[in-house]
């Protein structure tokens, strides 16, 4: 249930760049020709879930995780609300500011929660789960705004946005069934309670109750542990240095969500539509088909990683899936120069991406769609997943809300840096943006080859140990041998 939640947020971002080429839905919210007020409906919303993701570290731990997922479903469906009952520009920018602060606080939210209802072996696939809603939600959003374009009234943009009262109803019921993080409990010395949910969450699964309590007195010991070291204000403590090296995990999560967003994948995916129409898809139709195969190209790949991600190691499949996204942009960025035609004057496409070379070239075109949805698989498959598995890993109780807060606003803020930059960029650079790009994913690969340790449990050797056993020399402790040569 708590991965469902990810699919009306994610919906909500993937539908509003279709809705601004719906010139009934621009009339309505009044934002004909103003290239300006339909620019800022996108980063209106990121700035939002900058201040909310990092805000939300603190709440989540003075509230607890389900009462929060209650205060987060609620901020959006008010959202939702203000945007289907607006009728200008204000409104707008409203709704997109209650719904950009639902995303902020459940980014941080489910994988938060996610990790600490999870055995450490299977981890990776819960966390997935997370990215695959949330790659279900741009995909639908992208094939609702698709059939609904050609309608000639007001529901060619009220249904896109309506249907996520549906899934916004689930998830405010569906909260209810979701148990408190046992966690979460054991931190605020609730054991009997979080002991009995523990019972609940494995009851289904191959265990027995010896099990259950190994796994309850670990997590007891491991909350204990904690409260000894990080005694001072947590928030603070993550950039200190000491025995637990609290300074290069924050760094390491950071630096994920940093290299996600410099990969390049949101400039394309947010102005996809616009892009193929500059590569040659003349008709704003022909540009949503496009982009409807280009969400079921970013879905299915992340429902395959199921498969695999907790049988590599992550710093496997982020070093594979970078050169992987390099090559693709580098391919990209020579056909578009092969086949570049420069315009007298800029032109606009998709309603407010301006861009100054297009390709004149019917081989160049799908040379370089084929290229871009190669490079959304390669993603789809590493750092779509690994981005949110990687830091919900490295950090301990006492400190993981807050530092799961400040990773994921440092996410949201590079997201907003590159929906500022990303048009300049196309319509200054040209086919030199993907240049860029195929580099930074260069680098991404050697900087984790070099600097990221691994983090996957080794399920052959520990799958019934339940302290998190972490190999990484200079950050994490390996808990068990700590606790071995103390005693």
């Amino acid at each position: 249930m708590s991965t469902f939640i990810n699919h009306p947020i994610r919906y909500d971002s993937g539908v509003i760049p279709a809705l601004l080429v719906m010139p009934r839905f621009l009339h309505a919210f009044q934002l004909e020709g103003d290239v300006t007020g339909k620019f800022l409906v996108l980063p209106i919303s990121l700035a939002f879930s900058v201040v909310a993701s990092f805000a939300s570290g603190f709440i989540a731990d003075a509230l607890g995780r389900k009462k929060f997922l209650y205060v987060a479903s609620a901020i959006h469906m008010t959202g939702t609300i203000v945007k289907m009952a607006g009728s200008g520009k204000i409104t707008l920018y409203v709704g997109r500011g209650f719904t950009g602060s639902a995303l902020g606080m459940f980014s941080l939210l489910v994988p938060l929660y996610q990790s600490e209802i999870a055995k450490p072996i299977n981890r990776g696939r819960l966390i997935t789960f997370y990215q695959i809603f949330v790659t279900m939600g741009f995909c639908i959003a992208f094939w609702v705004s698709y059939v609904t374009y050609f309608r000639d009234d007001d529901s060619t943009w009220r249904i896109p946005l309506s249907v996520q009262f549906i899934p916004s109803g689930l998830m405010l019921l569906g909260v209810y069934f979701i148990p408190e993080s046992p966690r979460w409990l054991i931190y605020k010395d609730r054991n009997e309670e979080a002991l009995a949910i523990l019972y609940q969450l494995r009851s289904s699964a191959n265990v027995n109750g010896q099990d259950i309590l190994m796994e309850f007195y670990s997590i007891v010991q491991d909350v204990r542990f904690d409260k000894v070291i990080y005694s001072s204000t947590k928030f603070f403590t993550l950039w200190k240095k000491g025995n637990e090296n609290n300074r290069k995990r924050t760094l390491l999560g950071m630096g994920v969500h940093v290299f996600t967003q410099l990969s390049g994948i949101n400039a394309i995916l947010y102005y996809l539509p616009g892009i193929l129409e500059s590569a040659g898809f003349g008709r704003v139709s022909s540009a949503l088909l496009a982009n409807g195969v280009a969400g079921i190209l970013n879905f299915l790949p992340t429902v395959c990683v199921l498969l695999f991600i907790d049988r590599w190691d992550r710093r496997r499949i982020l070093i594979v899936g970078g050169i992987g996204m390099a090559m693709c942009m580098l391919l990209v960025g020579i056909i578009c120069a092969i086949f570049n035609h420069k315009l007298e004057k800029p032109i606009l496409v998709f309603g407010n991406v301006s861009v100054t070379h297009v390709i004149d070239s019917t081989a160049g075109t799908y040379a370089t769609v084929v290229f871009l949805y190669l490079f959304i698989v390669c993603f789809a498959c590493s750092w779509g997943p690994i981005s949110w598995i990687y830091p919900a890993e490295i950090y301990p109780q006492m400190i993981r809300a807050n530092a799961l807060g400040l990773t994921t606003s440092c996410s949201y803020l590079f997201t907003l840096i590159i929906s500022f930059v990303a048009p300049i960029m196309f319509r200054y650079l040209a086919w030199g943006t993907y240049i860029f790009f195929a580099g930074m994913c260069c680098i991404m690969s050697l900087v984790v080859y070099f600097y990221f340790p691994e983090t996957r449990v080794n399920t052959n050797r520990y799958t019934h140990t339940h302290t998190h056993i972490i190999r990484i020399k200079h950050a994490l402790i390996d808990r068990l041998d700590h606790w071995k040569k103390s005693n």
